[in-house]
């Protein structure tokens, strides 16, 4: 907080540390009202996102404890970040990814790629955005839990690479465990096949074969058969 307070004006800085010190002190009502303050009283500041961001938190924590009504604020305070872009706004990409959350569990999953994808792009803008490791790594994973939620796993592969070419592969990864969590068996074939016409190496050819195991296991005769021949088809390109 220090480094966002530093430089701004009196009033506004003022409001935001107070604002925080309510936080911390577990004053959300005190919070609130702080940072609707800030927001009203000096609009032109450079600290609004953030207060809109701490809107957004704060209404996504209510929503996660059991009040799914406050889903909907938070995506509105979200948005409100949004208004304001890098590199100015240093929680841009973190906004984008916490409004990608909020999406996908309203279930409006192409906001929730939309959005992860906004996220991973900014951050590739931005390589000193504050803990941009941790909010990129989040933005992957989240990018593969809605695509699990979207379908067309033959279009994964090209769908990750277009959206963020250095995690493309760790992307197709995390699908495919994703897959084989939820037990859908010929969406990871499909994911996999796809993935290995275009590429191979040992973390592809090793999670593909660790999915095919893990399906395995749970799987009816019919659809382990399929799976047999999946994991020849697996081996054909990878080895044993």
């Amino acid at each position: 907080m220090r480094r966002l307070v530093e430089g701004q004006d009196a009033a506004d800085a003022a409001i935001f540390r107070r604002a925080h010190e309510q936080l911390a002190g577990d004053d959300m009502s005190g919070a609130r009202r702080s940072f609707f303050e800030l927001i009203q009283k000096t609009p032109s500041s450079p600290l609004v996102p953030y207060a809109y961001l701490a809107f957004g938190d704060m209404f996504f924590a209510d929503a996660e404890a059991g009040d799914p009504t406050k889903y909907a604020l938070a995506a509105q305070a979200y948005a409100e970040v949004l208004k304001y872009p890098p590199p100015v706004n240093r929680a841009y990409a973190y906004a984008q990814h916490q409004r990608g959350i909020v999406a996908r569990r309203q279930g409006d999953v192409q906001a929730a790629l939309s959005s992860q994808r906004s996220a991973i792009s900014a951050l590739a803008q931005d390589r000193e955005a504050p803990l941009r490791d941790v909010i990129l790594a989040a933005s992957r994973r989240e990018l593969a839990l809605a695509y699990a939620d979207a379908g067309a796993p033959d279009k994964a592969v090209a769908f990750f690479e277009a959206s963020d070419v250095e995690g493309a592969p760790g992307l197709v990864v995390a699908l495919g465990r994703e897959y084989a969590k939820r037990g859908a068996a010929r969406e990871a074939i499909v994911l996999y096949e796809a993935a290995l016409q275009r590429a191979k190496g040992s973390a592809l050819c090793e999670a593909a074969a660790s999915s095919y195991r893990a399906l395995s296991a749970t799987a009816d005769a019919s659809l382990r058969q399929v799976l047999t021949r999946a994991e020849a088809q697996r081996q054909s390109r990878c080895g044993p």
